[in-house]
């Protein structure tokens, strides 16, 4: 797994070009090369899971950047 922040796993946005296309310009959570991976492996003869936590840049944490509830209550509405 890596870092929901790492700058080299982000994806571009793709925009649909067309008549009678809206763009919505949305958020983008902030990306860093901090290199942060979490690798878990287990060996098949012994019970043991391994686990290797690799984070090379102290970033600031990830924040939710979901729809906010009263937005989702509006949209059921």
């Amino acid at each position: 797994y890596n870092c929901a922040q790492m700058s080299r796993r982000q994806h571009k946005s793709a925009k649909t070009h067309g008549p009678g296309i809206k763009h919505r310009g949305k958020g983008q959570m902030d990306s860093f090369d901090c290199d942060g991976w979490l690798t878990i492996w287990a060996c098949p003869d012994t019970p043991s899971v391994f686990l290797r936590i690799r984070h090379q840049v102290q970033h600031t944490p990830y924040c939710c950047i979901d729809v906010p509830d009263d937005v989702k209550e509006y949209i059921r509405s």
